[in-house]
């Protein structure tokens, strides 16, 4: 990701704007590493990554793509934007599938950047978008994060439709048995960092976030800083969408299950799944960069998500041990 690192040092104007798609990994079990690698090998002759701590990840290379259209704005202002954006996909516990699609954008403020530069000069900067004329990165945010339907195409620059088909390529890979253990939609979270007016040089500086649920599936951040390892910004989004799915997926299973009761101290069927697939895989911030774990702390003091996932995981353990209950006393009797 050498063209974040890049434009990170880029004075004109420090944007970053991304979609995450998370999804379930479309398996009867969760894959292992050596399966999850092959799954995830989507550019020949180079490797994927892999941890095994805290828990397993696997994250594809980067998949570099150029584009050069309108670019999204409030005010419905018009300028081209040409560059490169960056996807990869990455697999957590073996189970949890993310798609994620960035890019840098540098503003028009100098005849360097107004001037169209030939492609060579754009594929040696990945994930960086040069956009001729005026365009402010207010303007720019707001048209990007103001949500569209999924699906429906538009003529502006499109990272939803870039990363729903990476997901869809992942999910529907002939290495997956399609066998799911339960259904879960997928959701987006799209995100956006802006430059800060007062952030200090040198030292990584949020100053003001907003996390916003836009629909069921739809989540948007929104965040003013200076960070000069814009990677990390990428991967503190991953994480918040990936624990924003596990919470938002166990929290249908759970009214699901309460709406369709099994009667008899029996553990709902619906909970097996969850227990065995996803409740050891919420690790919140555990691959976050130091520095932006208080992003992550603003986030969770406004929306509540881990004493929303506390009160769902005590009321799973308390159906079971009512089930471990019913079960002994039906072998007394």
């Amino acid at each position: 990701m050498a063209g974040l690192a890049d434009l990170a040092d880029d004075e004109r104007c420090r944007i970053l704007l991304g979609e995450v798609r998370t999804g379930l990994s479309a398996h009867s079990r969760a894959l292992a590493d050596t399966e999850a690698a092959a799954l995830l090998s989507l550019r020949p002759g180079v490797g994927v990554r892999v941890a095994t701590r805290p828990a397993a990840w696997v994250v594809s290379p980067d998949l570099t793509l150029g584009v050069h259209c309108p670019m999204p704005s409030r005010s419905g202002a018009r300028r081209d934007g040409i560059g490169t954006i960056l996807s990869r996909a990455s697999l957590t516990g073996g189970r949890m599938v993310q798609a994620t699609v960035h890019t840098g954008v540098v503003l028009g403020r100098s005849g360097a950047v107004d001037r169209r530069q030939p492609w060579a000069h754009h594929l040696a900067r990945p994930g960086r978008v040069e956009v001729a004329g005026r365009l402010r990165a207010d303007d720019l945010a707001d048209g990007f994060l103001a949500a569209v339907p999924d699906g429906v195409p538009g003529p502006d620059l499109d990272l939803g439709a870039v990363c729903g088909r990476l997901l869809d390529q992942v999910q529907e890979s002939p290495l997956l048995d399609q066998r799911l253990p339960f259904r879960a939609p997928r959701t987006r979270f799209r995100f956006a960092l802006l430059p800060c007016d007062h952030g200090a040089s040198g030292a990584a500086h949020v100053c003001r976030v907003s996390f916003v649920v836009e629909e069921e599936m739809v989540r948007v951040l929104r965040m003013s800083g200076s960070v000069a390892d814009l990677v990390s910004v990428v991967g503190l989004c991953e994480d918040l969408a990936l624990h924003d799915w596990l919470l938002t997926t166990v929290q249908r299973v759970v009214e699901g299950s309460r709406v369709r009761p099994s009667g008899g101290g029996r553990l709902p069927h619906q909970l097996r799944p969850v227990i065995d697939h996803l409740l050891h895989l919420w690790m919140p911030g555990a691959r976050v960069a130091d520095a932006l774990l208080p992003v992550w702390a603003g986030v969770e003091q406004r929306s509540g998500i881990s004493r929303q996932w506390e009160n769902l995981v005590g009321w799973i353990r308390d159906q079971l041990a009512l089930s471990l209950l019913a079960d002994l006393g039906r072998g007394a009797g």
